[in-house]
């Protein structure tokens, strides 16, 4: 099991075989996000889907929020059908004035989605130089027939 440890939460975010992880390695520059295969306890290696990474090589690991990427998302569609529709009341109907109240609440939703869906619908954790740690934690059973041997 690998397990994020959050620095002063007691909570910590546990990931096992068929979770994904997005993390970053002082050898790369974008993100990677992958399925995690199997965890090696013994040489705290981590198995992906396209080849393995050792625990001491992230450095950061990011959590993301899908219901905040996805209402920023909606937000920035509204705000593109809200000008959308009012172009074509606009030229329509010759009454209808398309005025500075109606770019402020188009404008204002396309900013607040992008905000939304590029700042605040990830988080970042840095686990090596923070206060955060991520760390391969051993949770099997030992076998009774091992234990009742041993007295």
């Amino acid at each position: 099991m690998l397990q994020l440890e959050l620095y002063d939460n007691p909570k910590a975010i546990k990931y096992g075989p068929g979770s994904t992880l997005s993390y970053l390695t002082d050898s790369m520059e974008d993100w990677k996000t992958e399925k995690i295969q199997s965890i090696d306890y013994e040489n705290q290696i981590i198995v992906f889907t396209s080849g393995y990474e050792h625990l001491s090589n992230i450095t950061k690991v990011r959590r993301y929020k899908p219901w905040v990427r996805q209402l920023g998302l909606r937000l920035m569609q509204f705000s593109a059908a809200w000008f959308l529709y009012g172009g074509i009341v606009q030229v329509a109907d010759k009454d209808f004035s398309f005025g500075w109240d109606h770019a402020g609440i188009g404008g204002g939703a396309f900013i607040t989605g992008f905000v939304m869906y590029k700042l605040a619908s990830s988080t970042t954790y840095d686990v090596q130089g923070g206060g955060d740690r991520l760390r391969i934690i051993d949770i099997s059973w030992p076998d009774p027939e091992e234990v009742y041997k041993k007295n």
